[in-house]
């Protein structure tokens, strides 16, 4: 009895399907793990948003501001002064001047360092426009481009607060705010906006 075996043509055929399914099988983990990602963007960014409301309700519980203009109190979101204190930086206008390791999570209520952090990680994902004075909506190339960079480049979350002039807000009156992040799946930038415009 002679036993057929299969000829190269045959076998050709069943690796070409076998690889088409393969392609086929890591595309799809590759999308889902994209999703994931974006939804995980999505939900650490809404949580920010509301540890920014509920700051705005309660001021700062963990630091005062003792110099003459009040940044901590209720009514306004963080400034960047203040987020940059809440970063763990001192700051001789604060009481206390500095805390170690930072207090943003007491600061925004509700959030914890996973949800400060993108997917990716990194050292400071919560990032505030910094401004000595308040940079003029009138210019939005710098702030374009910075959320550009730190967005999607380093997926980053990027906190900009303003005043009512639309003014990047590094001290006190900051009335409103906007948030950014990357969704990953189609290659935009994403924003979320205070309740308070």
């Amino acid at each position: 009895m002679q036993r057929r075996g299969f000829t190269i043509v045959e076998l050709v055929v069943v690796m070409t399907i076998m690889a088409i399914l393969l392609a086929l099988g890591i595309f799809g983990v590759q999308k889902s793990i994209v999703n994931a990602r974006d939804s995980e963007r999505r939900s650490d960014v809404e949580t920010i948003a509301r540890g920014l409301e509920e700051r705005y309700k309660n001021g700062n519980q963990r630091a005062v501001y003792t110099g003459s203009d009040v940044l901590t109190k209720s009514g306004q979101y963080p400034g960047n002064v203040e987020m940059w204190h809440a970063s763990g930086f001192d700051n001789a206008n604060f009481s206390p001047r500095q805390i170690p390791g930072g207090y943003m999570t007491d600061l925004l209520s509700g959030t914890s360092g996973q949800s400060l952090t993108s997917p990716s990680g990194g050292s400071l994902d919560l990032s505030c426009i910094w401004a000595c004075n308040p940079l003029s909506t009138s210019d939005p190339a710098y702030i374009t481009n910075y959320v550009q960079s730190n967005v999607m480049n380093n997926d980053k979350y990027v906190y900009v607060p303003s005043d009512a002039n639309g003014n990047i807000c590094c001290c006190s009156g900051c009335v409103r705010f906007e948030l950014y992040y990357k969704n990953e799946t189609n290659g935009t930038l994403m924003k979320v906006s205070s309740k308070n415009q």
